[in-house]
């Protein structure tokens, strides 16, 4: 999976990094609005780092342990993050709500398979709501996306995508 090869990411090794996201995902998403604290230690759990991160529930990822966050960044509701390929977010970037980062992709010749490359996400972006950023893709520092875009290919520090 961490080499950019076809894996098949249905073996049982794989199968339960998963779940055990998915559990920490469900406790982190079920707690009260009040519960700071305790999201704060399950996110501890599923990144197996220390978080300076802010994160609105609902989150969703695949594995957790694959993505680094830094200093100030902000996660809003609903995103979802399919981490495969692995997902660096660099310090003070904005993410909107319903972003989908999807480190993972399926050969056309074999849809049982799958192909995960990195995404990158350089230091005080913008990424606004709805937005789907796709396998391998760079996001140069201080960039904007608008809401809605489906981002292919790499983002060049500083520039606008709408």
């Amino acid at each position: 999976m961490t080499t950019g090869q076809p894996y098949d990411a249905r073996c049982a090794e794989l199968s339960a990094l998963r779940h055990r996201a998915k559990q920490l995902c469900h406790r982190f998403n079920t707690l009260g609005p009040d519960a700071k604290a305790e999201r704060k230690a399950i996110l501890y759990k599923l990144f197996d780092t220390r978080v300076s991160a802010h994160i609105e529930p609902h989150y969703y990822c695949d594995y957790g342990s694959r993505i680094q966050l830094g200093n100030g960044v902000f996660i809003n509701h609903n995103v979802t993050m399919l981490d495969g390929g692995g997902i660096t977010i660099d310090d003070g970037t904005l993410i909107g709500p319903g972003v989908v980062l999807a480190t993972t992709s399926h050969p056309k010749h074999d849809l049982t398979q799958s192909i995960s490359q990195p995404i990158i996400i350089g230091a005080h972006v913008f990424i606004g709501a709805n937005a789907t950023i796709c396998s391998g893709v760079s996001i140069g520092d201080g960039a904007q996306i608008g809401a809605g875009a489906v981002i292919r290919q790499n983002v060049a520090a500083g520039v606008t995508v709408v």
